[in-house]
């Protein structure tokens, strides 16, 4: 999908999938469209205003979409974009949101997709009760679509807090960091398998097809996370978003742009980075030998594009 082809006002994809059937990326539009408007039907339905405010913040900027374009494309593999897809997307996109706040609030983060974090504007413990507010109502959306749904929701929130936990408490004595990284990614694979899963299931496809899904969704979040970590450590611009406002540059003189970019010269050629990369292209090697067992069918072509997608970021 192209910007031009946006299905709602601003929207934009990080990793926008290729579409070459026309009738597919119409109904993602559409699709996408529905999830938004879910979305902002959940902020208009709090009836206290600041808390509408806070947690319709960071849903507005988020412009990423990933995991609803995954319901979407997982609801493509049954009878079609089932209504019970979009409401999967959008159980993805708010277990994603307030899963974000509290994040947030245990990096100390000041910014979250280039905007002030809700920590940073309305203080830690309105950025807890935000976050627990989204997966609320996560939960509310996910009943509705059937104990298997639950099942997998309450499965991907396990997953999330355990993740967590692995990147607080770090690598146990004697185990491999790098590993350990790996497992503590596992939030966003988490997310992308429930997306795939819940989206397939909801359209009444085959399950070996759903099984399916799940793996691939797995092996494409971690692949995604890593790549995203890689940006953090090799982008200047990436490590100055998060340094610039918590140092807030107290000298006055602003960010020496050059020294930050000298420091950051070996790390592109460091053991790490390297290792890291080689893992992202094991991840979607594996993700695109998930596709083959996979109808083919135009969502499965969009969905190795993705994997295409990956690879750029983290090349």
């Amino acid at each position: 999908m192209t910007e031009a082809k946006a299905p709602v006002p601003g929207f934009s994809m990080v990793i926008p999938p290729a579409v070459s059937d026309p009738e597919l990326e119409r109904r993602l539009g559409r699709g996408l469209g529905r999830v938004e408007a879910r979305l902002e039907a959940c902020t208009a339905r709090v009836a206290d205003p600041r808390m509408a405010e806070i947690v319709g913040h960071l849903l507005a900027a988020e412009g990423e979409r990933l995991r609803p374009l995954l319901a979407l494309l997982g609801g493509e593999f049954g009878s079609g974009q089932a209504e019970g897809a979009v409401d999967a997307g959008a159980v993805a996109e708010l277990v994603h949101a307030g899963s974000l706040h509290h994040d947030d609030v245990m990096d100390g983060a000041p910014v979250r997709h280039g905007v002030p974090s809700v920590n940073a504007l309305w203080g830690n413990r309105l950025a807890v009760l935000a976050g627990d507010w989204l997966l609320g109502q996560a939960a509310r959306i996910a009943v509705g679509l059937g104990p298997e749904a639950v099942r997998l929701h309450a499965r991907t929130a396990e997953r999330l807090v355990l993740g967590r936990c692995r990147k607080v408490t770090g690598p146990r004595p004697g185990a491999d960091p790098f590993e350990h990284h790996v497992e503590a990614a596992g939030k966003t694979a988490a997310l992308c398998s429930m997306a795939l899963s819940v989206g397939a299931l909801q359209s009444g496809a085959p399950r070996y097809v759903v099984c399916d899904l799940s793996e691939f969704g797995e092996r494409l979040g971690t692949a995604f996370q890593m790549s995203d970590d890689l940006s953090d450590v090799t982008s200047p611009s990436s490590l100055l978003d998060r340094a610039q406002p918590r140092a807030r540059w107290a000298d006055g003189d602003g960010p020496d742009w050059a020294g930050v970019e000298r420091a950051l010269e070996p790390l592109p050629a460091s053991l790490a980075v390297a290792r890291t990369r080689r893992a992202v292209d094991g991840c979607l090697a594996r993700a695109r030998d998930v596709l083959e067992r996979l109808p083919d069918i135009p969502a499965r072509e969009a969905l190795g594009s993705i994997c295409d997608s990956v690879t750029t970021r983290a090349a």
